[in-house]
């Protein structure tokens, strides 16, 4: 290859890249409309909170659990009803009913003998109307119910930790999706650049190879497999293409919406977007930890570590969910205990019977009563109930330590993983400055004639490979470092704000 057309090659680089870097800056005087500003990872992540279906749910049955809980407080109140009834008798069933006071009705009038004291007698109030009306309002207050609301009210308030628990997690999990699913997408961009990159490279070899074999300086092998090489190159494109297709569509689903085909992705700054990448970076990446990444991998910061340990108990997702889960156990033993115990309770009622009118003018009654119920014949079914919430509670109880064992263990794969995500990006940011470097000085000696057109095509192979996997690195390092803050689950020790 001539070096006139290496420098026509170059010429059309240099090109590209200048029209890169101004056409940005013109477009909004070559367009009437500007165009719409790039997604961020923070507007991602507040689409997806307020979009995401299962969390909107998780909000839902903690509005529910609050007004279960608001239900128990309500039971410790007293039941005041009133009621109003009217009855219509038939003609048969009032003649039978009256037989007696019709019976006296012929002496009603007659007086008594003055030496008699006897009391005034209203035959009226005896009898049966055959429409009728009564009034009746009655009260009862259960004054102690074996403890049954104490521990209702004790499951409320578990059921209600439990739900605040199911929304951080929903919440955490979201975020954590979110995350992934974007730095993805992100990364499938930047991997369809790489391939276009190295489709240009090929096509600009095709065209010089070409140039060559019409003016005899060059062979139709050459050519040939130049054009191997492109159809390589624009089979990668697809495949690239179609990888971000499926990230754009993952993210997508994850925001709640559908991506514009000319919606952007703004590139990610860590400092803004991913303080836990930041933190992980400080703490492997000291002067200690470098030194010891120059064997082949970097140490764990032992420090860091132990705070990340004492904290799951208290903030981890899964294991906080699991102590919640816990209480709620707990509270059913008390209600299951409830029914061993006697309970007492008061009521009364105060009534008024009317004839014929809703006026409140007939007789009154009331009554009051205290009510002391002791469990019996279900004594035994009681008891065995109360046993089997024991075991489940103490059941419970040991799957938050296995959740807290879990945690420990996954903790450590994690610090595990983010030290070898660390260590294979600065190997591959290092393999990726050798190849840029090797392929330059192949180009070189290919233009001197001191390299074949086998050793620039190793070079470009060796190029495209690294910067895919210096790509591939990087990104593996935001998503353990994001996993391990999901962990953790205390965002004030990765830099951002703690949970409550």
């Amino acid at each position: 290859m001539s070096t006139r057309a290496f420098d026509r090659v170059g010429i059309r680089r240099a090109a590209g890249r200048l029209r890169g870097l101004l056409l940005p800056l013109f477009a909004p005087l070559l367009s009437p409309l500007s165009p719409a500003a790039a997604l961020t990872l923070q507007d991602a992540l507040g689409s997806a909170r307020a979009n995401d279906a299962s969390l909107a749910a998780a909000k839902a049955e903690r509005s529910a659990s609050r007004a279960a809980t608001r239900e128990v407080w309500a039971s410790w109140l007293p039941v005041v009803e009133a009621r109003q009834v009217m009855t219509h008798l038939d003609d048969a069933t009032v003649a039978r009913a009256n037989l007696f006071t019709d019976a006296l009705a012929p002496f009603d009038t007659l007086a008594p003998p003055p030496d008699l004291e006897i009391p005034e007698v209203n035959l009226d109030d005896f009898r049966l109307y055959q429409d009728s009306q009564r009034s009746e309002i009655t009260a009862s207050w259960a004054l102690w119910a074996g403890g049954a609301r104490t521990a209702a009210l004790r499951a409320a308030h578990a059921g209600e930790a439990l739900a605040d628990e199911s929304v951080a997690l929903q919440s955490r999990e979201v975020e954590l999706t979110t995350k992934l699913a974007f730095l993805g997408a992100r990364q499938a961009t930047r991997q369809v650049a790489v391939a276009r990159a190295d489709l240009e490279r090929v096509a600009a070899y095709v065209e010089v190879s070409g140039q060559r074999l019409a003016v005899g300086k060059g062979t139709e092998l050459d050519h040939l497999q130049w054009q191997v090489a492109a159809a390589a190159a624009r089979a990668a494109v697809a495949r690239a293409a179609a990888d971000l297709a499926e990230a754009r569509a993952e993210l997508a689903q994850a925001l709640g919406r559908q991506l514009g085909a000319a919606e952007e992705l703004e590139p990610v700054v860590d400092a803004r977007d991913l303080p836990e990448v930041v933190r992980v970076e400080q703490l492997w990446c000291g002067s200690a930890a470098s030194s010891a990444a120059d064997s082949g991998s970097f140490a764990a910061p032992g420090a860091a570590i132990a705070e990340w340990e004492a904290t799951l108990g208290k903030r981890a997702p899964a294991v906080r969910a699991a102590a919640a889960a816990a209480d709620l156990a707990a509270a059913a033993v008390g209600g299951a205990t409830a029914q061993l115990l006697p309970t007492v309770g008061v009521a009364g009622s105060l009534a008024w019977q009317a004839n014929r009118s809703l006026a409140l003018d007939g007789y009154r009654e009331w009554h009051a009563s205290l009510v002391i119920s002791v469990p019996l014949l279900p004594f035994a079914g009681a008891w065995f109930d109360r046993a089997e919430a024991s075991a489940a509670a103490a059941a419970q109880r040991w799957r938050v330590v296995d959740a807290t064992r879990e945690a420990q263990r996954e903790l450590a794969a994690r610090v595990a993983r983010v030290g070898a995500a660390l260590a294979e990006r600065r190997h591959a940011r290092e393999e990726g400055r050798l190849a840029a470097a090797a392929f330059a000085a192949a180009e070189r000696a290919f233009r001197a004639g001191l390299a074949g057109r086998l050793e620039l095509e190793d070079a470009r192979v060796a190029l495209r490979r690294a910067e895919l996997a210096a790509i591939a690195a990087e990104a593996q390092v935001r998503a353990e470092a994001a996993l391990l803050r999901f962990l953790v689950g205390d965002d004030a020790l990765f830099g951002g704000e703690s949970l409550p």
